[in-house]
């Protein structure tokens, strides 16, 4: 009567790590294009000699990344607290 070996589990999921990796690398660096969206758009809010829909499209610009922002910061908070 042979004995099966079965081979070890791994210490380390390689796949589970490499999906956190991309997943939170995706995040910073999507937070950081929307953050320096929204920055360029306030300067370009407060520029001297726009028109209107240049403002107002730099408004609406700025407001969305900041509700971008909150929300993505909230929905961390969340997703800690929840665990």
């Amino acid at each position: 009567m042979l004995a099966t070996v079965t081979p070890p589990t791994p210490l380390i999921d390689w796949h589970s790590l490499w999906a956190v990796f991309a997943i939170s690398l995706g995040v910073g660096v999507g937070i950081i294009v929307v953050f320096t969206i929204g920055v360029y758009s306030l300067s370009t809010y407060r520029r001297q000699g726009s028109t209107l829909g240049v403002r107002y499209l730099s408004g609406v610009a700025m407001s969305l990344a900041t509700l971008l922002i909150v929300a993505t910061v909230a929905w961390g908070f969340y997703y800690i607290v929840q665990k």
